[in-house]
């Protein structure tokens, strides 16, 4: 079948979104020939594959020698770091060595796993040279695709200039039940930005505190502008956003179609069709895109007006090819996924939660004060107001939502995430259900330096 005639046949009885065209691209960068400069394959992180039943990872932060900066960091000798592929109803022991210059530690962003102890701690610190071991079960329920990196407290700038030069990499969380998606060429995309100063990776200055820093150099798992040569009819793309500050918003350059699976490490009740996807800061989404016989095009990069700097218009990100000439590809099945819907009567709390900067619920972060408790087996509804002058990209630790509404319309949407963009003026409704895991955790803004700085709550299952 032709992708444009046949549509409607990919989505298996699914309603779609409509896919809008994107104005032309010129590409700058030719060669005395005048043709186009062969582009570098997309970079496949390392894999770290656990054994049945237990998974025991070495995972050191260190110096890296890289032609992208002087002061490059990475995990066990990568960067992105290596890809930890990981079970459900497995228990994990990762022996961390800090061998940087300054203390640090690790978050699993998106794993719903026990915050405390040895778990998902943001509270343990690891000193410059130091091991610590976290160990945890991995539950149903979180497979589908997180990250890790720093997420160290009281010590401002750490953590931010740490992610920037490097200190990020992905999790993909195995199900014990396979999806019902057709075969893939199935890629894992960490979306990353560095800013570059006399060929160092700078700290953030006094205004990036204010709007968080964005870097020029936009990398897709670790180089510019790769290619994906798919070999399939479909590709899969695990998408990331590792970065500070920076949104991405992605679109294909030939207004062709690609359908949205995932958000945040849990697959929707059924896919999406999607002019362009839209990650801020933290969050993640994993498309599927039928390529079979299409001829090239590019994921392109279009800028998100927020305050601040932008650094980049539109951009050719990364180029998509495709080895196979059959054009019919298999259609997507309706159904992806089913969890309980929310029930109204169970609702045991509702809050408001006014967010601005450098402050939630009008006071910064203090480790030793505890700024939401919540009962374990209860179900909350958080009013999250943004009573700012920018945009703030909120991150939920342990725990998932669902947002139920947005400026007081109803979303009608069913997506489980940890991360959410607000707008000036916005003000959403977040359904939050506290029925697994217990103990203390955190709500912040994913602008890293805005968490730096203390725009972070403590909540306490």
């Amino acid at each position: 079948m032709t992708l444009n005639r046949h549509r409607r046949a990919l989505l298996a009885g699914c309603s779609g979104i409509g896919v809008l065209g994107l104005a032309g691209f010129s590409w700058s960068g030719l060669t005395e020939s005048g043709r186009r400069p062969e582009l570098p394959a997309l970079v496949e992180a390392p894999i770290v594959r656990c054994q049945q039943g237990l998974a025991t990872v070495q995972l050191s932060a260190a110096p890296l020698q890289s032609a992208i900066a002087g002061n490059i960091l990475g995990y066990s000798g990568s960067y992105p770091g290596p890809l930890l592929r990981l079970r459900e109803h497995e228990r994990v022991r990762i022996k961390f060595h800090n061998q940087t210059t300054s203390a640090s530690n690790l978050h699993f962003h998106g794993l719903s796993v026990t915050p405390g102890g040895t778990g998902d701690n943001p509270w343990i610190v690891v000193p410059q040279g130091e091991r610590f071991h976290y160990e945890f079960d991995i539950p149903a329920g979180n497979a589908g695709l997180h990250w890790y990196h720093p997420h160290l407290h009281g010590q401002v700038g750490v953590s931010a200039h740490m992610q920037m030069r490097g200190l990020v990499g992905a999790v993909l969380i195995e199900s014990t039940e396979p999806d019902a998606l057709p075969p893939s060429d199935d890629r894992v995309v960490v979306l990353h930005d560095m800013a570059i100063r006399d060929n160092l990776v700078r700290a953030p200055s006094a205004g990036d505190w204010i709007v968080g820093l964005e870097g020029a150099r936009l990398l897709v798992n670790g180089v510019e502008r790769p290619k994906i040569t798919a070999r399939k009819t479909w590709l899969r793309l695990r998408l990331v956003n590792a970065s500070n500050a920076r949104y991405w918003r992605l679109a294909p350059s030939d207004g062709g179609p690609m359908f949205l699976i995932a958000q945040d490490g849990s697959l929707l009740t059924g896919p999406e069709e999607a002019s362009e996807i839209f990650l801020p800061p933290g969050a993640r989404a994993e498309v599927m895109i039928p390529v079979g016989g299409r001829p090239d095009f590019y994921l392109m990069y279009r800028p998100y007006a927020r305050m601040g700097v932008v650094h980049t218009g539109n951009l050719p990100l990364i180029q998509i090819c495709s080895s196979v000439t059959e054009s019919r590809v298999a259609a997507l099945p309706a159904r992806l996924s089913d969890w309980p819907p929310l029930d109204p009567s169970a609702i045991s709390r509702r809050r408001d939660i006014p967010i601005a900067l450098m402050n939630i619920c009008g006071q910064p972060y203090n480790s030793a004060r505890i700024d939401i408790q919540a009962q374990a087996g209860t179900t909350e509804i958080w009013t999250v107001r943004n009573v700012d002058l920018m945009d703030h990209p909120m991150h939920l630790h342990t725990w998932r939502f669902e947002v139920i509404s947005l400026n007081g319309v109803a979303t009608n949407r069913r997506a489980r995430l940890d991360t959410y963009n607000l707008r000036p003026g916005d003000s959403a409704e977040l359904a939050i259900r506290f029925d697994v895991n217990r103990g203390k955790s955190l709500f912040h803004c994913h602008i890293v330096e805005h968490a730096d700085q203390g725009m972070m709550a403590v909540v306490e299952v």
